[in-house]
């Protein structure tokens, strides 16, 4: 969420490419839209990886952001030019976010999310720079 100033600071430090720098969890700050842009300016990937879990509790009081709030974000994002700087993905790491314990399962992103992201604008080019060609990117060496 909110520390990505921090985190970029100390890899710069260090030397890091921030081209390789991942900032995940990007779905909590969904609505801090000059601290993405700051951000963005690194270089760095933000990743945006809580798509299905709009009922999952976070903290006490604090829910995750809707997948169309997150969606209406990466919106705003590739029509600002950042789309080449995006990732998206749902954080499925316990069984109750597999389909057969009623979770949205691992096809959530292609029957969901993509084609909200079309409604809100995103071409096939966009789509394919968030699904295919940004990963590849990023985890390549």
């Amino acid at each position: 969420g909110k520390e990505g100033t921090r985190v970029l600071e100390i890899l710069a430090n260090a030397d890091m490419p921030m081209g390789k720098v991942i900032l995940n969890h990007m779905s909590t700050a969904f609505d801090d839209i000059e601290y993405q842009d700051q951000l963005l300016v690194s270089g760095c990937y933000l990743a945006f990886d809580l798509f299905g879990f709009d009922h999952s509790l976070l903290t006490t009081g604090r829910y995750a952001p809707s997948d169309c709030d997150v969606a209406v974000n990466i919106a705003r994002l590739a029509s600002a030019g950042f789309v080449n700087r995006v990732l998206i993905s749902h954080d499925i790491g316990v069984r109750t976010r597999l389909k057969a314990y009623d979770g949205g399962s691992h096809r959530h992103i292609s029957d969901h999310v993509v084609p909200m992201l079309q409604t809100l604008g995103l071409t096939d080019q966009d789509l394919r720079m968030l699904l295919v060609t940004n990963p590849t990117d990023v985890f390549s060496f």
